[in-house]
């Protein structure tokens, strides 16, 4: 039988900074390609250099800001709804931490998650996922990217982009990251968050886990933790 458990991260808020319409849309025409390389070459030297940032805050944040990146907040640890430990399998396997960063004189804003794995999955299921989901009053879409090597973008939907993540090629001490990038739509706090979804079997056999969404309100009212927001979606999974 396949089993799941849900990693929540606590909300996280940043100040989003907006300009008039005609003044986004040039700083955006500007920003999309060939320009939309540098943004991920940008965002993997981020998720890169973040790695080192609870051995060592301070160098962390120096080494940012010689790529001209400001930490707009510092990464929020997830906690869980489950502590089954069903085959010596614990959530301290994996941590997720999430944080914001931008780019000196861009309006635009990472929204980006990180999984460590602190053991090798014995018996993994078929796939997991980490959302990233913001408030789409506040900020609107921009572009998304996984490693690539471990989480790929699965799809985006309003307010809401899904990673797969191959959690049965992620070994003890690698890790696997993706980010959103989003654009300011007015002045105000902007709420986002993530979610993580682990599957696994008691036994070597395969399975399936299908993501569906949602509102995000809907997501919240089911029992599972979501932006509790009408007009963002959120997701839930279905394992057999």
């Amino acid at each position: 039988m396949k089993q799941t458990f849900i990693a929540f991260l606590s909300l996280c808020i940043i100040m989003m900074c907006c300009c008039p319409t005609s003044a986004l849309e040039n700083n955006l025409s500007a920003e999309t390609s060939p320009a939309s390389n540098e943004a991920d070459e940008l965002g993997h030297q981020i998720a890169t250099i973040m790695k080192t940032y609870f051995d060592d805050p301070e160098g962390t944040i120096t080494a940012l800001n010689s790529f001209g990146v400001e930490l707009l907040d510092e990464p929020q640890i997830i906690s869980y709804n489950s502590t089954n430990q069903e085959r010596g399998l614990n959530p301290t396997d994996y941590t997720l931490s999430v944080y914001s960063a931008r780019r000196a004189g861009s309006k635009n804003t990472y929204l980006m998650w990180s999984l460590h794995a602190n053991k090798t999955e014995v018996f993994p299921g078929p796939l997991d996922y980490v959302s990233m989901k913001w408030d789409t009053e506040y900020a609107s879409y921009y572009s998304s990217t996984g490693d690539d090597e471990f989480s790929t973008v699965q799809s985006r939907d309003n307010g809401i982009v899904l990673f797969n993540v191959q959690d049965k090629n992620l070994n003890k001490n690698e890790s696997t990251y993706g980010y959103v990038i989003v654009s300011p739509k007015k002045t105000g706090w902007l709420e986002y968050g993530s979610k993580y979804v682990h599957t696994y079997t008691k036994f070597l056999f395969g399975g399936s886990a299908s993501a569906s969404f949602s509102p995000s309100v809907e997501v919240n009212d089911s029992g599972e933790m979501s932006l509790n927001l009408t007009h963002t979606m959120g997701f839930t999974v279905t394992v057999g």
